[in-house]
């Protein structure tokens, strides 16, 4: 970005804190708080771009992540709280430029558990709706440290996939084919961590969003976009960490495909998720450079 071109803090807003390390990297993101409600706000700027030049569904979800989890983090009486489930609907697409709002409430739905809603607006009208449970955890229970060596090897079949401006930004992701299936691989870097030093859900997600989309575009004439993402939370990964996606379609109806992926690292299950893509036409999403 250029100097003039960095965002700065709407009125009655501040830049949220404290920073993780992938907040800092994807931001800068602005927050204020009322009695019931979290608000957030962040401008899309080129680099969080798609293939169609619109804001990536991994961008927006990372952005739903730290506005659920603030609000959850609240009702639980501010202990640090992590991700078990994340559910959105995409709306209309977002443009590079636009000031995106989010509004979200959350309330306790059990012993150390949060349930969380909002939606997202674009200066165009409502652009995706959220929701998803967190659970309060203590930060001396988290893992620790970087995973040993052995942890980041990489199958020589892997070779890096230049898809578009996010996710190259994020990654760099890279890809291989094993029959007829294609492969999704991530090394969890310093600046994917959150607060506690393991991979911001923001990062699964966008994992998850490149393995299931990636899939869903080799079964479309043109391209495909997300109309619905759902992650299911089961580990997280640390700094060093290795990750692998695997995704299967499990339907097609007409222009839908309905499709169904996990992550994981060192034999273990960091996420499951299930979502719902529709082919698109080039008249109605022409791609950018």
């Amino acid at each position: 970005m250029l100097p003039e071109d960095v965002a700065t803090a709407p009125e009655g807003f501040a830049e949220i804190s404290p920073l993780s390390p992938f907040i800092s990297f994807v931001g800068p993101i602005f927050v204020r708080c009322g009695d019931d409600l979290f608000e957030a706000t962040f401008r899309v700027e080129p680099r969080h771009r798609n293939v169609f030049g619109h804001a990536h569904g991994g961008m927006m979800m990372t952005f739903a992540d730290i506005m659920l989890g603030n609000a959850a983090k609240r009702a639980l009486g501010d202990r640090p709280a992590v991700t078990l489930n994340l559910s959105t609907i995409f709306i209309r697409p977002l443009k590079v430029g636009d000031w995106v709002k989010g509004r979200a409430t959350a309330r306790p739905a059990g012993p150390g558990l949060a349930y969380a809603c909002g939606q997202i607006e674009s200066p165009d009208g409502l652009a995706l709706t959220v929701e998803g449970m967190f659970k309060a955890v203590e930060a001396r229970d988290l893992p620790r440290g970087t995973s040993p060596p052995e942890a980041a090897v990489v199958h020589p079949d892997f070779k890096v996939a230049h898809v578009n401006p996010f996710t190259d930004d994020v990654g760099p992701f890279y890809r291989r084919f094993e029959n007829d299936d294609m492969l999704i691989g991530l090394r969890i870097e310093p600046r994917h961590a959150n607060r506690h030093g393991l991979a911001h859900g923001g990062v699964l997600m966008t994992f998850a969003d490149a393995l299931i989309g990636r899939t869903a575009r080799r079964k479309a004439v043109y391209g495909s976009v997300t109309l619905r993402m759902v992650g299911n939370f089961i580990a997280a990964p640390r700094v060093g960490d290795w990750v692998e996606g695997r995704c299967r379609i499990t339907r097609i109806d007409g222009p839908l495909i309905y499709l169904t992926g996990t992550a994981t690292s060192r034999d273990r299950l960091l996420l499951a998720a299930n979502a719902v893509f529709s082919m698109v036409e080039e008249r109605k999403f022409p791609r950018v450079a």
